[in-house]
């Protein structure tokens, strides 16, 4: 080969001992970069694990953690709507100033039911008196209805409950993890709330209903007049056999007198009802009506009638004694709510269920 030769050798070596190095050097350098990646994977991972473990223990809150919704400040997990200091220091003033709520109340109202007791208070309040404002409705004045809501408010305590990790990994298909367990702690607290009925106010009946109650109330008396009149007339069937037989107690024929005079009253009723004049009907079965019609239809309580029927509830009916007023009763002719007056003792009765 030559001295030639042997020089090529030579470089040939010394290049590949320079390239070998050259390679070990960046293998040192991309084993560094690797490390520094996978580091920062790590990290990543890390950082993704803790989030997804906040975010499992943050659903879990929400769900099982007992957090009450609108409470100051966010109320934590499963909090819709936040209730800011200002809507509460803004509903204080409206129930003390508007409505006169003393401080005292007011401690305790915010003590036991929280930022959403307050403020619900003050937008029951509030719904109140603009209905109210309005005439159209019938209630008392919001001042002394707001106070007695809020002194018939029903308060729940706090109370501190564990954490039932079995339930919570079968609702959930999964084990909890340690990490979430510890960001949740062992027990969380339910807070105290208060439960507050808004008051009532009764709609005022239109001149259209009041006239439809008027002619339902004429109707209903001339329904019963006729329904009375044939009960009596059935009776003293009976009770004329009887006196043809001279087979009837001295209590019968004074019965016998009542539902004749009774009788009597109810014809001219109805022929006065023929000629377009009701009063007379109404104020013999004005009474059960009107007490009837205001229980069931509670908008109806003091309006203004056709003041027939409240003068028919103030009616006495003069009865001879107690042995004719169980026996009208039993008939049906006596009714609850009509008021009796014993004409043997003077006692006034007012018949009940």
């Amino acid at each position: 080969m030559g001295k030639w030769g042997g020089i090529q050798q030579g470089l040939a070596a010394v290049e590949a001992g320079k390239l070998a190095k050259k390679n070990l050097e960046l293998s040192d350098q991309e084993l560094e970069l690797r490390k520094m990646a996978a580091d920062r994977a790590d990290k990543q991972f890390e950082s993704d694990e803790t989030a997804r473990a906040f975010e499992i223990a943050k659903g879990i809150r929400s769900t099982y953690g007992g957090i009450r919704a609108n409470s100051l400040g966010g109320g934590g997990a499963g909090s819709k709507n936040k209730i800011t200091r200002t809507q509460v220091n803004q509903s204080m003033t409206v129930l003390s100033e508007k409505y006169g709520l003393s401080t005292e109340v007011l401690t305790e109202l915010y003590s036991k039911g929280g930022a959403d007791g307050v403020v619900q208070a003050a937008t029951y309040a509030e719904n109140y008196a603009n209905k109210f404002s309005t005439g159209d409705f019938v209630g008392d004045a919001p001042n002394l209805v707001i106070g007695e809501m809020i002194a018939g408010a029903l308060y729940t305590d706090s109370e501190t409950v564990e954490y039932d990790w079995e339930k919570i990994n079968t609702e959930l298909g999964m084990e909890v993890d340690q990490a979430v367990k510890d960001m949740l702690g062992a027990s969380y607290t339910v807070p105290g709330a208060v439960t507050l009925t808004p008051p009532p106010l009764v709609e005022k009946p239109s001149l259209t209903d009041l006239d439809a109650a008027d002619k339902r109330g004429i109707m209903s008396a001339e329904s019963q007049a006729r329904g009375e009149s044939r009960t009596i007339n059935g009776r003293l069937n009976i009770l004329r056999k009887k006196q043809e037989d001279q087979s009837i107690s001295s209590t019968e024929q004074l019965e016998l007198s009542w539902l004749v005079d009774r009788l009597g009253m109810i014809s001219s009723a109805q022929d006065s009802f023929k000629d377009d004049v009701y009063t007379p009907l109404i104020e013999l079965f004005g009474a059960s009506y009107i007490n009837t019609v205001t229980d069931y239809y509670g908008n109806l309580e003091g309006a203004p009638l056709n003041p027939a029927f409240f003068n028919a509830s103030k009616q006495e009916i003069p009865v001879t004694n107690e042995a004719v007023i169980k026996s009208l009763a039993r008939l049906g002719i006596l009714v609850p709510g009509m008021r009796i007056r014993n004409e043997e003792t003077g006692t006034l009765i007012t018949l009940t269920e």
